[in-house]
């Protein structure tokens, strides 16, 4: 088994240590990478840990939560005995969900611990930390990990790294957290682990929501090497100086690694979609996944890419070893996009792009931006 790397271990309780048991709370997502990388962190850590995916995002609508499911969301933290709780809020349009779900959780249980995390929290933390009792400021692998043994020791948190700690009237606001540079060192996604729910109207199914898909998403990476305005890439860059390298890759072994345990428990898996800001590599591990891949793993996959990384030769192999659906952000014309997103594409580039597409017979999806004040 992978696990979470030395540096996840700062405290580390012994045989007669009371372990708390951790919940992760997914909104509207039953895709969350984030969520399956802390909850696999936390359980090689030693943590018992329950996910929940909260409802699903269905045709761009935020269904608020239904009475009967924040009583069933309130029933399995009852169930489970949970001790911290942490809710994944990835962007400000699930701010006001959050702080329901947290107070209908502090009215059944007022000595519950919520943190919150994701990007709007790291981005936010000072609107977050005033309903949160703690908010996770940066990547969590390492400090989340860090944070269950100093609750399950009794020890103070406030001054741990990448945490706001709001204690009474108080608030303590740390430095953001270390980031995880090896990412090879992380165990791979858990989906098979009992201890998962899907919460949605009257239901609540248990097991991973995702093991039927036919699509199996993968992360290579983290970070990226572009600064786009609209992005919030361009915020955590920032953030994250002085942390090491911002954007960082996994080894291609341990992308096919984690490809092939995935196989055992998705029975429909037919595609993999590399879910990564952009497919961007060494050429040394571009040889590599075009070598391997067709033999290891053989099945169609489509990525994300931006346009000055278009190059006609390693399109060609990629499509040769089974890439055959490309999601492009072209956004708006170069005029727009140079302006608004410092991002420098000409229109000549892109239409380069489109036809190269086109020769290789690759299904090309673009993503263009019109709510802006140029374009509306």
């Amino acid at each position: 088994m992978r696990h979470a790397g030395p540096e996840a271990r700062a405290l580390c309780p012994g045989p007669g240590d009371e372990r708390i048991n951790l919940g992760l709370i997914s909104l509207y997502d039953v895709e969350n990478n984030a969520v399956r990388v802390l909850a696999a962190c936390a359980r090689a850590a030693g943590y018992r840990t329950v996910e929940i995916y909260f409802k699903d995002w269905v045709n761009n609508s935020l269904d608020w939560p239904r009475p009967q499911e924040l009583a069933n969301l309130v029933r399995l933290v009852r169930k489970h005995d949970l001790g911290l709780v942490g809710i994944s809020v990835r962007a400000s349009a699930y701010h006001k969900v959050a702080v329901e779900i947290t107070r209908a959780l502090r009215l059944h249980f007022p000595e519950l611990k919520i943190m919150w995390g994701g990007t709007h929290a790291i981005l936010d933390p000072e609107r977050c930390i005033r309903e949160a009792d703690l908010v996770c400021r940066g990547e969590g692998e390492i400090t989340l990990v860090r944070l269950l043994d100093r609750i399950s020791l009794g020890v103070d948190c406030s001054d741990l790294l990448g945490l706001y700690v709001r204690q009474g009237q108080e608030i303590y606001r740390n430095p953001v957290g270390p980031t995880v540079q090896a990412l090879d060192e992380l165990p791979f996604r858990d989906y098979t682990s009992p201890d998962k729910y899907f919460v949605m109207g009257r239901s609540v199914r248990q097991g991973d929501p995702m093991v039927s898909d036919p699509c199996f998403q993968m992360m290579n990476s983290r970070g990226c090497v572009f600064k786009c305005a609209y992005c919030y890439n361009s915020e955590l860059s920032e953030l994250y100086k002085g942390q090491g390298r911002y954007y960082r890759t996994r080894s291609v072994d341990s992308v096919l690694q984690e490809i092939k345990q995935a196989r055992r428990v998705f029975p429909r898996m037919k595609r993999i979609r590399f879910d990564d800001e952009v497919f961007l590599y060494s050429k040394a591990w571009y040889e590599e996944f075009i070598r391997r891949y067709p033999e290891e793993v053989g099945l169609p996959f489509e990525v994300f890419i931006e346009p000055r990384l278009v190059g006609e030769e390693l399109f060609t192999r990629l499509r040769d070893c089974g890439l055959d659906v490309v999601y492009m952000g072209i956004q708006n014309t170069y005029r727009v996009t140079h302006e608004l997103y410092d991002r420098h594409v000409t229109d000549q580039k892109v239409l380069e792009c489109v036809q190269l597409f086109h020769r290789l017979g690759l299904d090309a999806r673009y993503q263009v931006i019109l709510d802006d004040v140029e374009s509306t």
